[in-house]
């Protein structure tokens, strides 16, 4: 396992080519089903935590079909600001950014109607 600090190191670098290097996840059935089952377990217009949430490719969707506020945080200042930049002014206004470390997360049990995190597992320690 790395160092949250190479982790975080990798993803600041890895920001400016994530997407394009990540284009198959957006594709066809795998982005269907994938947010199928977010409008299944997420409830519709409620705070949703988005753990990782490297470029922000869920926001939108999280928004706009689930009618939700969304808390995305990640531990890459770059991936957030790509994520930013993705968004209309009207998303913005339901989105809250926040850089911070996933395993130390500032909140009160409870604070949120549900919470998503995808692929990023792997990268915590606890």
């Amino acid at each position: 396992m790395y160092s949250k600090g190479r982790i975080k190191e990798f993803y600041e670098k890895e920001a400016e080519r994530y997407d394009k290097t990540r284009r198959w996840f957006e594709k066809g059935r795998f982005a269907y089903k994938e947010r199928k089952l977010y409008s299944i377990f997420l409830r519709k217009r409620g705070i949703i935590l988005y753990v990782a949430c490297g470029t922000g490719r869920h926001i939108s969707y999280l928004v706009n079909q689930l009618g939700c506020e969304v808390i995305a945080l990640d531990l890459a200042k770059n991936m957030i600001k790509i994520a930013m930049t993705k968004l209309s002014k009207a998303e913005r206004e339901k989105v809250h950014f926040l850089i911070a470390d996933a395993e130390q997360l500032p909140f009160r049990e409870g604070s949120f109607n549900g919470i998503l995190c995808t692929r990023a597992f792997y990268l915590f320690t606890n």
